[in-house]
């Protein structure tokens, strides 16, 4: 995995404009999802209404991602720390935008609570490893690196949802209804009506415009990637029919 410098200590270079840096993010990002479509086991069924849907792998993966928000509140809460000394301006937006995202992982869980899931049951469960991965590698990165580092991790989740969630959402409604994926159209509609990537693109803009821009984001992206791919290949690997089940 890749060390990414420390953002704050590099020597400051021409700035490249905004619409460039987003030309380089979009790039690394639309290579990353090709990457994660040719890797990972199962990688369209959960929205890709020609392959078979694995209930279990559906269930495993909302609840994995209650587990995601909680567990980046904590980081995004460092993040902000760190951006205080950084630009306090920036700071300002970061913080508004974490406040609201702390609080979707209650979106989530109505929906899940609609297939019998209790918040009790999710909150026994513990993260995947890859999950608790994903964490590390964000907390040493933003002591390393700077607020940056999460703020790349909203950066791919955003750019994602804004792209695959929708289908996603449309196949979970159409195989098991409406009221089961309510929690999940309301966290789709504030991430398009507030357009989050496009802040955290400018977010990340302000933040590394005159210490390198894209050059310090992109290796964060790319490992953040591959993180998340990691998590999807564990989804597979404890959902995934025995051969012998498979067979009989």
């Amino acid at each position: 995995m890749s060390v990414a410098r420390n953002a704050y200590d590099m020597p400051s270079a021409a700035a490249p404009s905004p619409a460039a840096f987003r030309d380089a993010i979009e790039a690394v990002l639309l290579e990353e999802a090709h990457r994660y479509r040719a890797e990972v086991p199962r990688a369209g069924q959960l929205a890709d209404a020609t392959l078979p849907f694995d209930t279990d792998y559906y269930i495993a993966h909302r609840i994995e991602t209650v587990h995601r928000i909680r567990l980046t509140a904590r980081t995004d809460a460092l993040a902000l720390l760190k951006m205080l000394d950084e630009d306090y301006d920036t700071a300002c937006r970061w913080g508004d935008y974490i406040v609201e995202e702390m609080k979707h992982d209650r979106m989530f869980l109505a929906d899940l609570a609609t297939h019998g899931y209790r918040k009790s049951i999710i909150d026994e469960r513990p993260p995947l490893k890859s999950t608790r991965a994903l964490l590390d590698y964000l907390e040493a990165q933003i002591h390393g690196v700077g607020s940056v580092a999460a703020v790349s991790y909203s950066i791919f989740v955003e750019w994602n949802s804004a792209r695959f969630s929708r289908a996603a959402i449309e196949r979970a409604a159409a195989v098991f209804g409406e009221r089961h994926v309510r929690g999940a159209k309301a966290h789709l509609r504030i991430d398009e009506q507030d357009d989050h990537y496009a802040e955290m693109v400018e977010i990340a803009y302000r933040l590394t415009a005159e210490r390198g821009g894209a050059s310090v984001v992109i290796p964060l992206l790319r490992d953040i990637a591959s993180l998340l791919r990691a998590t999807f290949v564990e989804l597979h690997a404890l959902t995934a029919p025995s051969p012998a089940s498979a067979t009989s």
